[in-house]
């Protein structure tokens, strides 16, 4: 990306065009993140009928991701960079099973009372 930039725009530095390509895949990975981020809202709220249920499916789907960049940083601390790949990919990785399980619970749970509505009415 940054030797078609180059060829675009000659007259600029390299350091200012690698600085701009730089900003532009960081902005990429950022609009990744919140569209992803926008896709697990829209399915937790499809999924839970209840409201409360949806909005605390919704903040469990952030704990993997704070706890990845916090193992990452603590781990880069002590280990450098394979610190910092270790800390993130097994934590993330526990933590995203975690909520998956957790989420599943409430689901059952949640179905569990719908039923018991039903027979109630």
């Amino acid at each position: 990306m940054l030797n078609e930039m180059k060829r675009k725009f000659p007259e600029f530095p390299e350091d200012y065009l690698k600085t701009k390509v730089e900003n532009a895949v960081k902005l990429g990975g950022y609009a990744t993140s919140a569209i992803n981020y926008g896709y697990n809202v829209y399915e937790n709220h499809q999924e839970f009928k209840n409201f409360h249920n949806a909005l605390q499916a919704d903040a469990w789907d952030t704990l993997p991701v704070s706890i990845s960049l916090m193992s990452g940083i603590i781990g880069s601390a002590w280990l450098g960079t394979w610190g910092a790949m270790i800390g993130t990919v097994t934590l993330g990785g526990m933590m995203q099973t975690a909520v998956d399980q957790n989420k599943a619970e409430m689901k059952q749970a949640e179905m569990q009372n719908q039923n018991q509505e039903e027979r109630n009415n």
